[in-house]
C-alpha cells in the first residue's frame, strides 16, 4: 500500500501569482478532506473559510495513479463540468504526517495532515 492511501485533513491552500505574490484564496481557515483508497479511487472537497474571497468550493472524485513524485487524478465527477474526464497532476512529498501537493508550475500548494482512524471531523490547525 502506498503512503498516500488514507484520509487527509486540509491544513492550508495557497497560490502565488506570476510575479510571486502569495495568497490564500480559500482563506486562512478553509476546510477540506482528501481521500485515497488502495483500490485507486480518490475524492476531495475544499470549502472556503469566513475570511476568504468569493470562491466556489472545490469538489471532485475519480481515480489516481502515481509516477515518480507526481500523482495524477483522473476526474470522473466534479462540481465543475469542465473538469470531468480530465486529468490533474500534482507533485507530492511527505513530511512526517503531512502531505504537500504542488501544482506542476509550482504556483499552488496544498498541505494535508493525515487523519487518525475514525476521525469525526476535519483537522483545524
Amino acid at each position: 500500500m502506498h503512503e498516500i492511501v488514507g484520509s487527509w485533513g486540509l491544513v492550508s491552500l495557497s497560490t502565488s501569482s506570476a510575479d510571486g505574490v502569495a495568497s490564500m484564496p480559500y482563506g486562512s481557515s478553509a476546510g477540506g478532506q482528501i481521500m485515497f483508497t488502495d483500490e485507486g479511487h480518490m475524492s476531495v472537497i475544499v470549502t472556503a473559510g469566513p475570511d476568504a474571497a468569493d470562491v466556489a468550493p472545490l469538489a471532485f472524485s475519480g481515480t489516481w495513479e502515481i509516477h515518480d513524485d507526481v500523482v495524477t487524478y483522473h476526474v470522473l465527477v466534479s462540481i465543475r463540468p469542465d473538469q470531468v474526464d480530465g486529468d490533474q497532476q500534482r507533485r507530492f512529498r511527505f513530511e512526517g504526517d503531512r502531505m504537500i501537493l504542488k501544482t506542476l508550475d509550482g504556483r499552488g500548494e496544498i498541505v494535508w495532515q493525515r487523519l487518525p482512524a475514525h476521525a469525526s471531523d476535519t483537522i483545524r490547525l
